[in-house]
C-alpha cells in the first residue's frame, strides 16, 4: 500500500507556505509518509528514532536533520523515552532567489539535498549533531520564528526569512565539519558531482530527446527528487531549462545564419515548427521570423 504524500496546500496555505510546530511523545505523526514541502527537524529535547527508507538513526538533543519533498520518513518516540523536536516546514519559494544562491554552497547542498540520499558502509547519514555554541543559535532563530509566526506584526515574513536563512547558513557550515572522514566526503562528493554531470549533460546535448527518468538516474536521484532539487539550483523546471537553451541557441542561429527557421528549429532540438514557434514567442514575446526581421532591421 501506498504511503501519504501530504500536499503542502494541506498545511501551509498558499500565500506564505511557511509553518513552525513543536513535535513530541504525545504528539507525532504516526505514518510513513512523504511531502512536497520541505522538511527541517531539531531535536530540543530527549530522544527519539527517525526511519527514512529503510534506514533508521536514534536522535538526540542538538541532532537537526532535512527532509526534502517526496522522501518517505517517519519520527517516532522511543520506549520509556520524552522528546521535543521543532519542525520548520515551507516551500522554497518564499525564498526563492536566496535559495538558490544557497544551493550552490557546496556544504549547504550535501546538507539538505545529498545527505539524506547517501549511505556509506550501509549506514545513513540522516542526521547533523549541532554544536554546543550553535545550539543556542539555533534554539534562538527558532523561538523568534515562533514569536514572529503567531503574533504576525508587520513586516514578519521578511523577518521569518531571515531568520530562516541564517539557520540554513549555520546547518551548512556545521556540515562542513561535520562530514570529517573520508569516505563520507567521497560519497557525498560522488552524488553532489553526478547532479552537476546531469545538468552539464543536458547543457551540452540539448538537441536530443532527453527523459527526465534517465537524468534523473545520472544523478543518482528518484524522479521526483531530482525535480525538485534541479528547481531550487536553476530557479527553473527541467523542461524550461532545457527549452531556454534551445532557444537561446535558435536566437544565435537567426541572427548569425541564412538556414530557413523549420530548418533552425531541427538544428536545436525541436521536431516540429508549430513547437519551436510556439516556445520561441514564449520566451522572446515575437515569432522567430519576428526576430529575425528585428535583428535585421537594427543592424
Amino acid at each position: 500500500m501506498p504511503h501519504p504524500v501530504y500536499s503542502y496546500r494541506e498545511f501551509l496555505g498558499e500565500e506564505f507556505p511557511f509553518r513552525i510546530r513543536v513535535r513530541s511523545h504525545n504528539e507525532y505523526n504516526r505514518v510513513v509518509h512523504a511531502h512536497e514541502h520541505f522538511q527541517l527537524t531539531y531535536v530540543k529535547m530527549g530522544c527519539c528514532v527517525h526511519h527514512i527508507r529503510d534506514k533508521q538513526a536514534v536522535l538526540v538533543k542538538g541532532d537537526f536533520f532535512s527532509v526534502p519533498p517526496y522522501l518517505e520518513h517517519i519520527l517516532l518516540p522511543m520506549e520509556g523515552m520524552e522528546f521535543e523536536a521543532v519542525d520548520i516546514d515551507f516551500m522554497p519559494s518564499i525564498i526563492n532567489e536566496s535559495m538558490q544562491d544557497l544551493s550552490h554552497l557546496e556544504h549547504f547542498f550535501d546538507f539538505a539535498y545529498i545527505q539524506p540520499l547517501v549511505s556509506v558502509d550501509d549506514q545513513l547519514l540522516p542526521k547533523l549533531n549541532i554544536s554546543s555554541g550553535n545550539q543556542q543559535a539555533i534554539e534562538a532563530l527558532l523561538e523568534s520564528m515562533k514569536r514572529e509566526a503567531v503574533e504576525q506584526q508587520h513586516g514578519y515574513r521578511l523577518a521569518i526569512k531571515a531568520d530562516l536563512l541564517k539557520l540554513l547558513v549555520i546547518a551548512g557550515r556545521e556540515f562542513s565539519n561535520y562530514r570529517a572522514g573520508a569516505r563520507q566526503r567521497q560519497s557525498i562528493g560522488t552524488h553532489r558531482n553526478a547532479f552537476y554531470e546531469a545538468l552539464s549533460h543536458v547543457a551540452e546535448h540539448y538537441t536530443e530527446n532527453h527523459r527526465l527518468e534517465d537524468i534523473a538516474a545520472r544523478a543518482f536521484m528518484s524522479v521526483s527528487h531530482f525535480s525538485n532539487v534541479f528547481k531550487l539550483v536553476t530557479g527553473t523546471s527541467f523542461i524550461d531549462y532545457l527549452n531556454d537553451i534551445r532557444i537561446a541557441k535558435g536566437m544565435e542561429l537567426l541572427n548569425n545564419s541564412g538556414a530557413g527557421i523549420g530548418e533552425i528549429g531541427f538544428m536545436v532540438g525541436f521536431n516540429n515548427l508549430g513547437h519551436f514557434n510556439r516556445m520561441f514567442r514564449k520566451k522572446t514575446g515575437m515569432s522567430p521570423s519576428q526576430y529575425r526581421k528585428h535583428v535585421r532591421e537594427k543592424n
